[in-house]
């Protein structure tokens, strides 16, 4: 495939419209009913648990953002437009835009008070169950995951908050401790619907079998577990690999299940545990990131192609549209790992930028190559090939800084602010790719020399 953007941006297309940066979602609506201010790096829970729910709502609204307050750059302000219905300028907040109501009635703060005054406003769209015992059950267990909101926080032990979830989530027709109510204000809801559960067999309105899905009730996800998934990403984060699968499985089943295509909005708008290293790391300039070894580039490579293909291509469509800030942003960017990237880059940013470019470029027609049956060599060949030519392209100090700074692309590709998480997984893994194929360039290895 030629490796030129012209030729490629042909091939990857225009890229889709996405959900998070949109500017309106009416839903077939002829007007919006309210106004949803976010933050713009997709980086707020409490943004991400309103930003859900209205999505399976279907409410029309439309969409304006801020940048949150720790990450505004120098002179930068939040709009006067969000500082006048919120003088502090915390997100999110839900302007309703019928005129009927009084101005105090209006606007709308705090994610879980947010939540349920859209069920309240707006009852036939509530993503909640329509049976006495089951929305009792719902309503009960949206206190668990405000609670659960503030454990993770402030750092504190979920453990007893978790307990619970996961009993709710894999016990049926067992009872949940209720000895301390102001503990477990849920308990008594739950245990009256498992006593006489009024579950009329509507799935699609969370009244089919409990134990036919991963979700509180059943295979689909209402309000409540929307509320509950940007905080058990938090807290996944916050521990260590496969910790949550071990400790609280069915959690992680209901997490893996909403982070599937189409099961719910939380694939669009979620974050994903990559994205939220990052910004974990973003304000620690001691904190040196891994750097992909050479000798792994057998498993980078397998599992680039892996990839999904349609994945594949909506990232190399972002890149092709959008490849000089991209490269500009991976050499001059803010971010984890930006120490190490600038000392490689020294005072030599646009020489650099222009070997990110030609790297970008190629991790562009890797991603929309087709490697039939024999992926691995394949997919090695075509990326040892084109690193080649970036190589007798650009002096060996320009190629080095540009590897760092691809490698500090990797890991700040934010989930959702630039991509959802299959397109982003693909972007990481093919960029990895090119970077450990100029890393092996560069060292002489002669494995690579060989293919």
């Amino acid at each position: 495939m030629d490796q030129n953007w012209d030729a490629l941006s042909l091939v990857a297309g225009i890229p889709e419209p996405r959900v998070f940066t949109a500017q309106q979602r009416l839903f077939g609506a002829a007007e919006p009913s309210l106004r949803f201010w976010h933050d713009a790096a997709g980086w707020c829970p409490s943004c991400e648990a309103v930003f859900m729910v209205l999505e399976e709502m279907h409410v029309p609204y439309v969409l304006e953002t801020s940048p949150l307050a720790g990450y505004m750059r120098p002179g930068e302000v939040k709009p006067a437009a969000l500082l006048n219905i919120r003088p502090n300028g915390i997100l999110p907040v839900v302007e309703l835009l019928d005129r009927s109501v009084d101005d105090k009635s209006r606007v709308h703060v705090h994610a879980f008070r947010i939540i349920e005054v859209l069920a309240q406003e707006f009852p036939n769209h509530a993503r909640l169950p329509r049976t006495p015992l089951r929305r009792a059950c719902a309503d009960a267990f949206a206190k668990l995951a405000e609670n659960l909101c503030y454990s993770v926080e402030q750092q504190g032990a979920p453990e007893v908050l978790m307990g619970h979830l996961e009993h709710a989530l894999s016990a049926v027709d067992s009872q949940l401790d209720a000895a301390d109510p102001s503990k477990a204000p849920w308990a008594d809801a739950w245990n009256n619907m498992q006593a006489s559960d009024d579950g009329d067999g509507d799935d699609s309105c969370f009244g089919g079998s409990i134990a036919a899905g991963p979700f509180l009730f059943g295979k689909k996800p209402c309000a409540v577990d929307l509320m509950m998934l940007p905080w058990l990403e938090r807290l996944e984060a916050n521990l260590l690999p496969a910790d949550l699968q071990l400790r609280w499985p069915a959690a992680a089943r209901l997490l893996c299940a909403a982070r599937e295509a189409g099961v719910c909005s939380y694939s669009e708008v979620g974050c994903d545990l990559q994205t939220l290293l990052a910004i974990r790391m973003r304000f620690r300039p001691e904190f040196k990131f891994p750097l992909q070894e050479p000798t792994e580039i057998n498993q980078i490579t397998a599992y680039a192609g892996e990839c999904d293909q349609k994945a594949r291509v909506d990232a190399a469509a972002r890149i092709c549209a959008n490849h000089a800030k991209i490269a500009a942003f991976s050499v001059n960017g803010k971010g984890m790992g930006s120490v190490q990237r600038d000392a490689k880059v020294g005072h030599r940013p646009a020489a650099v930028s222009a070997a990110v470019d030609d790297g970008l470029c190629l991790v562009a027609a890797l991603l929309l190559a087709h490697h039939g049956e024999s992926v691995g060599l394949t997919l090695q060949q075509e990326a040892y090939r084109g690193a080649h030519n970036i190589v007798v392209k650009h002096d060996r100090l320009e190629t080095d800084a540009a590897i760092s700074s691809l490698i500090f692309l990797s890991n700040n590709i934010g989930v959702p602010r630039d991509m959802a998480p299959a397109p982003a997984d693909a972007l990481r893994a093919h960029v990895r790719l090119v970077a450990n194929s100029l890393i092996k360039l560069l060292a002489g290895d002669q494995e690579l020399a060989a293919l």
